[in-house]
């Protein structure tokens, strides 16, 4: 039966085809018949193999639709050949225009010619010292530009062409015309390509007049400098490769060329594919030179020259490449490439070798583990998909850069301490992973060359490329670092529109006002859901954070934000902006579902969050000057036209490190708040003596409170019968808790380091859904009610170190029939003896662990008989009894015992017998620390069987 993926991989290729002839490199003007017939026989070729899946082939069948997938492999490397080709040029273009801020090129100029002018688009790919078949276009250009009688002082020409056809070549050609030279006495070129921006424009034309970088921000003023450099003096001014088609643009260009031309005539060339252009629709009609393709003979003349040069070709070979250029519809960039292609292969079966390696070469993904042997990589030409898993090498190769293809590539979690240069080759790349490169340093130089590269995963400072502005398809960019050095502010944010998910930008102390920061546009980038601003932790001053973070405003459709080490005195106004504010403002609160505040050490207020509408989870630790949450954290005005409801849907708040809060202030009784909260934490607030009632939360099912040693109350009103979790540690001052009565739902309770607490709170009984309950270092608390015994749900119960505790459970201790782990003591030194173990023994089929401990306690003591019919016992700790001086034979008894552990019990003399010890076949480790009377008992801890683990300390 024929495999599916067949289908896919035609699918795939000629759908690519499609798509770049069409899309990328623009070729499809001649070629629209063609793809007519592509797509009329894409649909066969989909029925046809749907068919075929459901039949059982034939072998020459079977062989030929093998043969078929590995054509349309074939193809589909060619055709990213093509693409990689396209995006190569695309980049070199850049960098050529790049290089003059870096002054290591300089403009061309009147006795220069116009030689390394390039297009920031697709442009041509032939030599600009030789035209084909472009020698009565050129003538017919430099007649119009020195041969018109136009009395304008500013007249304008267009070279107007489909790409790859060689309008920038030509308009090269032209300027290094000897007519051209002698007429014009400078000669300037811009590449303007998709951002016609006039400033840029002019900047350009300073510094291609002055060969050096500009340095002047004022627009007027870098026309006044033009103006100097071009006084009486005629010029030529080419616009290459123009794509806008705003009129506006145009005529604010325009009004700023009347400040510098004089009286002597001066020409425009503009360069463009579009008749819709608005530089090329201003144009004469007269003027504008439409470029159409070369003839097949001039196409074979570009293909054999790339191929092969001045060397002599067989007939099959010349029948072969005048069949492809008649092909090449004209176009001198397909021409060119196929014959870049087609470079020193001179025989025929050199096309067959993109089957070498068993077909590895036409392999698209590959998975590297830390065995693998890295240097084959290079012989699967084809890769799309490269992941090293483990890799403990310390660098690449170079040879990894020659993996056109590549559009995956992940060395997350390895060793490797460089990536070659070879790597900013890799045009195609689409996804680059480098999470947990911790011996990785920074990326080399020339990474912004991956222009096709839209997902960077990096966890990371040191892996944010330099200048990562230039990659501006990128969409995932979870961490940027701001620097100082150029290339590295957070300006270089503001060209990447694509960015979407997550993003933490790390070091804004480096950003010096608001201004800058705004140069990171987050208020258009509608995909940022999730943004974390952190500033550093160990500077000194607080700079212009307010300004900086003023400056960070972002988009409304964000719904997460978190805001770390930020030293300002208050909230810039996007945050503390209520729902219904400012509708022209560009960030609404209306969709933000998280917001955490971090360390903002200087902020005396919380911001008004009451009426943000979707604020799910609110997290807040460490605003140290923070003294009082009042009225202003719920709202911020209100309108008397809707009905007030605060924090309404806000399920999650954590009160974290607040360490000069004193007090948590309620609002108005009449005014509902957190009907949704269902998580509400307070942890680390030393000087929080005040809460809300309880019963304002209305929905509650956890809640926290940690080391809030100055709490002392929290309310007569009941808990949200939702309650399913209430855990209360090292609150010393708290002398009650509300009652549980009606807490059906009560799952876990916990009371820890409460010394203000002598009782435990009422309705206890009531909870019957209950499986934990921990009382711990509560050293007040004087006894536990009998109604314990009624929860008949309970797993586990703890009631340690309760020094005053006297009265334990009774024979209530025995009713709880589904207790699995039980820890009890120390207790009160007055009790006489262990209390509340005269039950225990109705435990014998539920309990898996006991513990049992008294520190400091020399009563003479036994263990309780009841203990050896606990036979589903599987863990058995005796604790600090130094009383104890003998463990029983019935020990033997608990066959399902598996781990015994005696700590600190310093009296202890005598184990139980070896055959005892031996009935314990499921003993598995035999525990016994501190207790130094057995180590002079050396008779003792023989009897210990050597098919036991045995720790002794």
């Amino acid at each position: 039966m024929a495999d599916a993926v067949i289908g896919a991989a035609v699918e795939v290729a000629l759908s690519k085809a499609i798509s770049i002839l069409e899309d990328q490199i623009n070729l499809a003007w001649y070629f629209k018949d063609d793809l007519n017939k592509l797509r009329s026989s894409l649909a066969l070729t989909r029925a046809f193999l749907q068919d075929a899946e459901r039949r059982q082939l034939v072998e020459p069948v079977k062989l030929w639709l093998e043969q078929l997938n590995d054509i349309a492999c074939k193809a589909d490397d060619v055709l990213d050949e093509l693409a990689y080709e396209h995006l190569r040029r695309k980049v070199d273009g850049q960098m050529s225009k790049k290089a003059t801020e870096l002054g290591l090129q300089q403009r061309v100029q009147v006795s220069a010619p116009v030689s390394r002018g390039v297009g920031g688009g697709t442009h041509s790919l032939v030599d600009s010292s030789r035209v084909v078949g472009r020698e009565a276009d050129v003538r017919k250009v430099v007649d119009l530009l020195i041969g018109s009688t136009t009395h304008q002082t500013l007249s304008i020409a267009s070279i107007v062409g489909m790409g790859g056809l060689g309008k920038t070549t030509l308009a090269k050609s032209i300027c290094n015309n000897g007519k051209v030279h002698n007429h014009f006495k400078t000669i300037i070129w811009v590449c303007v390509a998709e951002n016609f921006d006039v400033r840029r424009i002019l900047v350009e034309m300073l510094e291609s007049l002055t060969r050096k970088p500009c340095e002047i921000k004022n627009e007027d003023a870098v026309i006044r400098e033009i103006q100097k450099e071009l006084r009486e003096k005629n010029f030529l001014l080419v616009l290459d490769d123009v794509w806008d088609e705003d009129i506006k643009n145009w005529e604010d260009l325009k009004s700023s060329l009347r400040g510098i031309i004089e009286s002597k005539q001066s020409w425009i060339l503009a360069t463009s594919r579009s008749e819709s252009v608005a530089l090329v629709r201003e144009t004469p009609p007269d003027h504008r030179h439409h470029l159409n393709g070369v003839e097949d003979e001039e196409c074979w003349s570009i293909i054999k020259e790339r191929a092969f040069g001045n060397s002599p070709l067989s007939p099959d070979l010349e029948a072969i490449g005048r069949d492809i250029a008649r092909r090449c519809g004209g176009v001198p960039l397909v021409a060119t490439i196929i014959g870049g292609t087609l470079c020193n292969k001179w025989d025929r079966d050199e096309w067959q070798q993109q089957n070498m390696f068993d077909g590895v070469k036409l392999w698209h993904s590959l998975f590297l583990n830390s065995g693998s042997s890295f240097h084959m990589v290079t012989d699967f030409k084809g890769l799309r998909v490269l992941k090293l898993v483990g890799i403990v090498r310390e660098s690449l190769s170079d040879s990894v850069g020659k993996l056109k293809h590549l559009r995956y590539f992940d060395i997350s979690k390895t060793h490797i301490e460089r990536l070659p240069k070879s790597i900013t080759r890799l045009y195609l790349l689409e996804t680059l992973r480098l999470l947990g490169c911790l011996r990785l340093e920074q990326l080399p130089g020339g990474t912004k060359s991956l222009v096709n590269l839209r997902h960077l995963y990096i966890n990371n400072g040191r892996h944010v490329p330099m200048e990562i502005g230039c990659l501006t398809n990128l969409q995932t960019l979870p961490l940027f670092k701001v620097g100082t050095e150029r290339g590295r502010g957070i300006g270089e944010l503001g060209f990447l529109v694509e960015l979407g998910g997550e993003l933490e930008i790390l070091c804004l102390e480096n950003v010096r006002d608001k201004e800058e920061a705004r140069g990171a546009r987050l208020w258009e980038k509608k995909k940022l859901h999730k943004l974390r601003y952190r500033w550093g932790f160990w500077r000194q001053g607080c700079r212009k954070d307010e300004e900086v973070l003023e400056g960070l405003e972002p988009h409304s459709n964000l719904k997460s934000l978190t805001i770390d080490y930020y030293k300002g005195e208050c909230y810039p106004p996007w945050l503390v902006r209520k729902a219904s504010g400012d509708p022209s403002a560009c960030f609404q609160p209306m969709n933000l579902v998280e917001l955490k505040l971090f360390r903002c050490e200087n902020v005396q207020n919380l911001p008004p969050l009451g009426q943000y509408p979707n604020l799910r989870f609110l997290e807040i630790e460490g605003l140290k000057s923070v003294r009082c949450i009042g009225k202003e954290f719920y709202m911020n005005g209100c309108d008397e036209n809707k009905p007030l409801i605060l924090f309404p849907a806000l399920e999650v708040f954590t009160l974290k490190k607040m360490r000069e809060l004193k007090e948590w202030l309620d609002v108005e009784p009449a005014i509902p708040v957190f009907p949704s909260l269902k998580v509400l934490e307070i942890n680390f607030c030393d000087d929080l003596n005040s809460v809300p009632r309880m019963s304002r939360f209305s929905s509650l099912e956890e809640l926290t409170v940690f080391y809030c040693s100055k709490l002392g109350w929290m309310g007569d009103e009941p808990f949200s019968s939702r309650l399913k979790r209430l855990i209360i540690k090292c609150c010393t001052n708290l002398r009650s808790v509300p009652t549980l009565d009606g807490l059906s739902s009560l799952l876990e309770l916990e009371l820890c380091g409460c010394e203000g607490l002598t009782s435990l709170p009422s309705g206890l009984s009531t909870c019957t859904s209950l499986r934990r309950l921990l009382i711990d270092y509560c050293i007040n608390l004087e006894s536990v009610p009998k109604d314990v015994g009624q929860l008949h749900s309970l797993e586990e119960l703890c009631i340690v170190f309760c020094g005053s505790l006297k009265r334990l459970l009774e024979e209530s201790l025995g009713c709880l029939t589904r207790l699995k782990r039980l820890r009890l003591g120390p207790f009160s030194k007055e009790v006489e003896e262990f209390p509340g173990l005269g039950s225990i023994h109705h435990l014998h089929s539920s309990l898996k662990e006991l513990t049992l401990s008294s520190f400091g306690w020399d009563k003479p003591f036994s263990l309780p008989f009841q203990l050896q019919h606990l036979t589903a016992l599987e863990r058995l700790d005796i604790l600090e009894f130094d009383g104890l001086k003998a463990l029983p034979e019935w020990l033997g008894n608990l066959s399902s015992l598996r781990i015994l552990c005696l700590e600190g019990c310093g009296n202890l003399v005598d184990l139980p017998s070896r055959e005892a010890l031996q009935r314990l076949s499921n003993l598995h480790l035999f525990r016994i620390y501190r207790c130094p009377r057995l180590e002079e008992n050396n008779r003792e801890l023989s009897k210990v069987p050597c098919t036991v683990n045995f720790d002794y300390f």
